[in-house]
């Protein structure tokens, strides 16, 4: 069966059980979710995993754990974005650690999101792991709010999608 045949096959089925034909996304889908605001600790910084500095800095630092890894090349971009989690939480886990010349310490971690779609943020909560509140690593999030069809986030997505909001 050729793909326009099964997708021509899929719409008829769903037609067929009145389920919203492909490309579309129902209401209920956004109305059963709410956008938080999240209050960031500060001060604080991120470090950027897609500069060029930090994939040199993060070689030198961590070349015997990496080659241990089995990575011997230089590191790219691509394996720290990459699906190895064995090398990710391994330098999650250094990175975690570093202080700067002031005693400050990473907030966490930024990278562009593998489907460009902006920049990806994670954060350590230290407090947390060490058992404490976890209102003292001082992130929270606030009142959660709908998702109109009108937010212009919302609006980018389908477009983005080729999708349709109902």
């Amino acid at each position: 069966m050729s793909l326009e045949d099964y997708l021509r096959q899929v719409d008829q089925d769903w037609e067929h059980l009145g389920a919203m034909s492909r490309g579309h996304t129902c209401a209920a889908l956004r109305d059963a979710r709410l956008i938080y605001p999240v209050r960031l600790p500060s001060p604080g910084w991120f470090i950027d995993m897609d500069h060029g500095d930090t994939l040199s800095a993060i070689g030198r630092e961590m070349d015997s754990d990496l080659s241990r890894l089995g990575y011997t090349e230089p590191l790219e971009l691509s394996h720290v974005l990459g699906n190895d989690r064995c090398l990710t939480l391994a330098i999650a886990e250094h990175l975690k650690n570093l202080h700067l010349f002031d005693g400050t310490a990473p907030i966490g971690v930024r990278w562009t999101s593998k489907l460009g779609w902006g920049k990806n943020y994670a954060v350590w909560m230290r407090r947390t792991d060490n058992g404490e509140d976890p209102e003292a690593d001082g992130l929270s999030a606030g009142k959660g709010e709908p998702i109109r069809d009108d937010d212009p986030d919302f609006k980018h997505i389908l477009r983005s999608f080729g999708l349709t909001g109902h």
